[in-house]
């Protein structure tokens, strides 16, 4: 095999990983998290691989969204700033900014 071939199931093997570690971390046994995760592997395989390669963003945005939401719905619940900020590691000055945050995606 050459080495282009041997990375590229590499490629293969390290996405199944990881998607079998989340499934795992879900509760699915470890057994059946790992056939899914290859089935699902092989999947991706067949819908983009190819000649083309595929961008997958690190999706920061919407990351940084969703914590936001969280920090706003704990608040909403009562919970108390500082112990919101500490569990984000937040600074007071930052928690303010995301909690005046206006942009139209809250909206």
């Amino acid at each position: 095999m050459t080495e282009p071939a041997i990375r590229y199931i590499e490629i293969l093997d390290e996405l199944a990983a990881t998607m079998a570690a989340s499934l795992i971390e879900d509760g699915i046994p470890s057994d059946r998290a790992r056939v899914a995760a290859e089935r699902a592997a092989e999947r991706v395989q067949e819908e983009f691989g190819g000649g083309s390669p595929v961008y997958i963003p690190k999706g920061l945005g919407y990351q940084l969204a969703r914590r936001n939401a969280e920090i706003r719905r704990r608040l909403a619940a009562g919970e108390p700033r500082d112990v919101v900020r500490r569990a984000f590691s937040l600074t007071n000055e930052r928690l303010r900014q995301i909690l005046a945050d206006d942009t139209p995606s809250r909206r």
